[in-house]
């Protein structure tokens, strides 16, 4: 999963570690799930993979929750047009106090707290490459870890269907969805150095593979010792149906920052849902992703 550039992480005031045992598990609530307890992720991309999942004290109610995670917040976006959310960096003067962050022009907002808890293990089966993975609560870090680790291990090969079963007492959940497949970039080309248009509209092409959602991002900041126009960052994040390609607006194209700058694009496919825990009304968000990227400077 991509997390949103330059976003800023719940601030984490402590973390409770349950002495339930693991073995507990209850069956999930038939109820409609109003708010979230709990995160899952797995995500893929070109020679490696990550997994990781998160379970708060509080549960967030689900209009409250920005994309795909609940540790995350983010500054509201510059403009929106045709799908298409551009941020660049808000301005707050005098600076937020304390304990706040500028949310938009001119308006500091409260920094949310959150704590994470030990809400038991969680066991996502039936990949084609992997028999099993792990995740479990670190109580070391206050986070969990997963087994086997980050790194080279391909989590999936993709069009697979997984099936995840964990949790204990009231955090009991079983998830399935589909595994994304892989990413395929046909516009622009990716085997030569990345450029972006500076005031035209940018094209993206990929093979459709008729998954959930796509998500593409293109993320612009300042070369080193520089600063652009709009400040030293911007970024575009494009939320689309998997059709094979998107066309991000000229008018956001034309706010990002002028070079010298450094550059990225990334394409994401995505398969996500909701899925409820034995509590009446909270669920966990499950969220598998394959993203390829580019880099560049010009």
């Amino acid at each position: 999963m991509h997390r949103a550039p330059l976003s800023l992480a719940l601030l984490v005031v402590g973390c409770s570690s349950s002495s339930a045992p693991v073995d507990d598990f209850l069956p999930p609530s038939t109820a409609p799930v109003v708010a979230a307890v709990g995160e899952v992720h797995l995500h893929q991309f070109p020679l490696g993979s990550h997994a990781w999942a998160a379970f708060v004290e509080t549960p967030v109610p689900l209009s409250e929750i920005a994309a795909d995670e609940l540790s995350v917040i983010q500054t509201k976006p510059t403009r929106v047009e045709s799908g298409c959310e551009l941020y660049l960096p808000p301005r707050c003067s005098p600076a937020c106090a304390p304990n706040t962050w500028c949310e938009a022009d001119g308006v500091c907002a409260p920094l949310p707290l959150a704590t994470y808890v030990d809400a038991g293990d969680v066991h996502v089966t039936g990949s084609a490459t992997l028999p099993a993975l792990r995740l479990y609560y670190d109580s070391a870090s206050g986070s969990y870890g997963s087994d086997p680790p980050p790194g080279a291990t391909q989590l999936f090969a993709g069009g697979e269907r997984l099936t995840l079963h964990g949790g204990h007492a009231g955090w009991s959940f079983d998830a399935a969805l589909p595994a994304p497949k892989p990413v395929v970039v046909t516009a622009p080309d990716l085997t030569v150095d990345l450029h972006l248009p500076l005031d035209d509209v940018f094209e993206v092409a990929w093979q459709s593979e008729s998954a959930s959602s796509m998500v593409v991002t293109v993320t612009v900041s300042g070369a080193s010792g520089t600063s652009g126009a709009n400040g030293d960052y911007g970024w575009v994040r494009c939320a689309t149906s998997d059709t094979g390609r998107l066309s991000i607006p000229r008018s956001m194209m034309a706010a990002l920052p002028r070079p010298p700058r450094d550059l990225r694009l990334e394409v994401e496919r995505q398969e996500q849902k909701t899925f409820p825990t034995a509590t009446a009304g909270l669920g966990v968000i499950v969220h598998a992703a394959q993203s390829t990227w580019k880099n560049g400077a010009e």
